[in-house]
């Protein structure tokens, strides 16, 4: 496990896209962090384009592929309504089929890296319907010294994900959206055996 660097997976949703770039546009560019973005689209919805989801950023973005190795001081965003996962040599597997209304595509991508980075995870659950990300959370948790974060249902434009989120697991921040970006870098920065334990 890669010690010297973070891992941080966000689960959002394309009707929180300005959120989702208000917690991204704080992160540098020499980030020690690989940090991977599944975006939640409708499938009867005008798929994002990458401009709209890379633009103003500093860190460099790209789509993620299947069995490229994670990296850090990158953003990989996760291709449009297909699953993502982190394999046990810390390279992306792409599932191919189209997740369905029921899939949990956050949920996923959190399991799988908990098992690969351990307390080196941090797990971000942003504005979106339904309940992905909240299991997800839960599996990270196992974890002593992994980090959960959930933006505040109070100004998320969809607060579905994140009541069930803060419901259904114990997250250690609940951050205004304003306050998110800060707080990540922060925390990337933050030696592992210093985090609080769950």
């Amino acid at each position: 496990m890669p010690n010297e660097w973070k891992f941080v997976a966000i689960a959002a949703s394309s009707e929180g896209l300005d959120d989702l770039h208000r917690v991204l546009h704080p992160l540098r560019a020499d980030l020690p962090a690989a940090v991977v973005v599944v975006i939640k689209e409708p499938a009867d919805g005008v798929p994002l384009t990458f401009d709209q989801i890379a633009r103003g950023l500093s860190v460099p973005v790209g789509y993620v592929t299947d069995g490229a190795r994670v990296e850090p001081g990158r953003i990989f965003v996760a291709p449009r309504r297909q699953g993502v996962t982190i394999d046990a040599e810390g390279r992306f597997r792409i599932d191919r089929a189209p997740a369905t209304v029921d899939t949990h595509l956050g949920d996923l991508l959190f399991t799988s890296a908990s098992q690969v980075y351990g307390a080196c995870m941090i797990g971000v659950v942003m504005s979106g319907h339904g309940r992905d990300g909240t299991a997800g959370l839960r599996a990270i948790h196992r974890t002593s010294g992994a980090l959960g974060i959930v933006q505040s249902p109070a100004d998320a434009a969809i607060p579905g994900m994140t009541i069930n989120a803060v419901l259904g697991d114990s997250p250690d921040y609940v951050p205004l959206v304003d306050d998110m970006g800060r707080l990540l870098e922060s925390l990337i920065h933050r030696p592992v055996a210093s985090k609080r334990t769950s």
